[in-house]
């Protein structure tokens, strides 16, 4: 199967840093300092129950009271699924419930008072969704699987197939913040060989789900941090072409999973080293993305 690698025979560029210092760069107000120390096992537990919440109370609780009673709202309609581990867990964390919320509320919470139930209907359907969900895919297993630095996770067959076809790989910067505090997450679009990938069910289902875990990561970082804590997502755009869109149906089953799944996960989406052709790639895509995702799209470079 060599052509899972046919796009990589050059140099692997730097994931911020390897965009060209002339005209396409990250600005420096966008990044900032450094991240805390931080290891695999320390990103690991930020998705246990609540850890988000403690990590925001050394700080201070970045919830007000209105905030909080929207949350406890929201909880008194999820009361029935407090058996579910999954659930008990983002149930206890103010962090999650405020994400699941503001997705849509056009980020602000409550907001307009006389849709604040059309916020709260719409917050309930997509928490039972994306647990059930998680539940089906046996998420925390997939994540044991293939982030962990466990001996029988370097030697698993099926992760390493998806760490050699996935573009996005070890995509959260553990030495970088951008200037609201949140962690730098970063894609390599422009490596995908999107032909290749087509070309075998194995690898696609081994790509669909290093993506996940992909999103699973920048997840568990942000409720790392807490309280309201999104990333700033760079894509490094370079080698992107229409190959990429050879297989629409496929580009659209990857793009659905984040927005129901991974609610307020980035606050600003920064797009480096792009191709001429990426207006008309754009159009094409942008479509399929919430409205409020593609607002976060803050700068095409090279346009």
């Amino acid at each position: 199967m060599s052509w899972l690698w046919g796009k990589s025979s050059e140099p692997e560029p730097e994931p911020a840093e390897a965009a060209d210092e002339e005209d396409h760069h990250l600005n420096e107000d966008d990044v900032d300092g450094e991240l805390p120390p931080e290891d695999d096992d320390d990103l690991a537990a930020g998705g246990g129950g609540g850890g988000g919440g403690a990590a925001a109370a050394e700080d201070g609780d970045p919830f007000n009271a209105e905030e909080k009673a929207i949350f406890d709202r929201l909880r008194a309609r999820l009361e029935d699924m407090r058996g579910d581990p999954v659930a008990a867990d983002f149930l206890s964390d103010d962090s999650v419930m405020w994400r699941y919320y503001t997705a849509h509320a056009d980020g602000e919470c409550p907001g307009p008072e006389d849709k604040v139930e059309s916020f709260l209907d719409a917050a309930e359907e997509m928490f039972r969704g994306s647990v059930a969900w998680r539940n089906e895919l046996k998420i925390d297993e997939m994540w044991e699987r293939w982030l962990t630095q466990s001996e029988a996770a370097k030697k698993d067959p099926w992760v390493q197939l998806g760490r050699l076809a996935f573009y996005g790989q070890n995509g959260v910067s553990l030495n970088a913040v951008s200037v609201t505090g949140g962690p730098i997450t970063y894609e390599r679009l422009g490596k995908v060989d999107a032909k290749g990938i087509l070309k075998d069910e194995e690898v696609r289902a081994a790509v669909t789900e290093a993506y996940i875990m992909s999103l699973e990561s920048a997840w568990r970082c942000v409720r790392g941090y807490g309280g309201k804590t999104r990333a700033t997502m760079v894509l490094d755009l370079k080698g992107l072409g229409w190959s990429f869109f050879s297989n629409m149906d496929f580009i659209k089953q990857i793009a659905k999973i984040g927005p129901p799944n991974y609610p307020e996960i980035s606050e600003k989406i920064l797009a480096v080293r792009a191709p001429w052709i990426l207006k008309a790639i754009w159009s094409m895509i942008s479509p399929l993305l919430p409205k409020r995702t593609r607002e976060k799209v803050g700068r095409l470079v090279g346009w």
